[in-house]
């Protein structure tokens, strides 16, 4: 491999602590355990074809610039089952961002594989259009239903349709 060159290799189960390592950087406010627990709950879960990756890390000269993970899935389409992927929690260390929309490229080059990004930031979000995404909805409204409903509430009134 040439020097500066990037490169991209699958992560899963014995090779996690780079990406932990990738992970606590890039989401600072968000605990170990969150992503100890949803690694635990991919491996849980294999990918179609029981291949145990978790995800892809960012290579610059063999060191850790980047990452993100891979939740895999299939859904009946017609007459064969289609591949979903959902890429989740990407970060690039900011002095290898250059190779960002290299690494994106990367990673959404089968055509036989629908590729999400659900909870896509800003940034991603400008740049998912030029490699052919389509917005689908902008906005995702979430209710937490367990606490309106311990509130007690007197305003409450049901409509009729």
């Amino acid at each position: 491999m040439k020097p500066g060159v990037p490169q991209l290799v699958d992560f899963g189960g014995d090779d996690r602590e780079q990406a932990f390592d990738l992970l606590r950087e890039g989401f600072p406010s968000m605990p170990a355990r969150v992503w100890q627990r949803g690694f635990e709950r991919l491996a849980a879960s294999p990918p179609p074809g029981g291949s145990g990756r978790l995800g892809q890390l960012l290579l610059i000269d063999g060191v850790p610039a980047g990452l993100v993970l891979e939740i895999a899935s299939e859904r009946d389409a017609g007459a064969m089952p289609r591949a979903i992927v959902n890429l989740s929690s990407w970060y690039v260390r900011p002095q290898a961002r250059a190779n960002a929309l290299w690494m994106l490229k990367a990673l959404t080059r089968r055509a036989d594989v629908t590729y999400t990004d659900l909870s896509a930031t800003a940034g991603v979000a400008r740049m998912l259009p030029v490699l052919g995404f389509e917005t689908i909805s902008h906005q995702i409204l979430c209710m937490p239903l367990v606490k309106l409903a311990r509130r007690a509430s007197t305003s409450a009134r049901v409509l009729d349709e």
